[in-house]
């Protein structure tokens, strides 16, 4: 689904009387835009189905929230069972690789999730996708400060191997130039 469609459902999920709660996850595939500027769109359109069959669920309806960002509506779905739900997801996620036709590279998912719960967490549509996105951002941050602690305690010398591909991989122009 698009995004019109998905906050569409949302709220008719969110109006249903016979549901209690309504969970909503929201994800983020992370370095999205590395994977379309150094293998291209074919490989990143690839990479973006493989994310969206690992977020699909009995129950789950997922759509395409932005760019890079993905929408699960969970009907009935308590804190718990999102929970469950989000550690599925991010074992499949694991489990996922995209093989690049062109050079033959193994392109992993990696993606960030957060919930939110209606109506324990917010009560109007905006106020749980705001709720649901900020926990996205904070999983993020927080990988992102457990992966900086890791590197550092290997060896500094990987820490700066990295700092220097990154900009050169997420640059502008050809794999072959690069």
């Amino acid at each position: 689904l698009n995004h019109g469609a998905i906050t569409a459902h949302l709220s008719e999920q969110m109006q249903r009387a016979d549901l209690e709660h309504v969970a909503v996850a929201m994800i983020d595939v992370d370095g999205m835009k590395a994977v379309n500027d150094t293998y291209g769109h074919v490989s990143g359109d690839a990479v973006l189905r493989t994310v969206s069959a690992a977020l699909a669920g009995e129950g789950v309806v997922v759509g395409r929230y932005g760019g890079d960002e993905f929408l699960a509506v969970l009907p009935g779905a308590d804190r718990g069972r999102a929970e469950s739900y989000v550690d599925r997801a991010a074992s499949a996620l694991r489990e996922s690789t995209v093989t690049d036709e062109e050079t033959n590279a193994t392109i992993r998912m990696l993606a960030s999730i957060g919930i939110a719960v209606f109506p324990d967490d917010a009560a109007t549509i905006g106020g749980l996708i705001e709720a649901a996105d900020s926990a996205m951002y904070t999983a993020k941050k927080r990988r992102a400060l457990q992966s900086g602690v890791v590197a550092r305690r290997r060896n500094d010398r990987v820490s700066a191997v990295i700092a220097d591909l990154v900009p050169l991989l997420t640059s502008p122009g050809s794999l072959d130039r690069k």
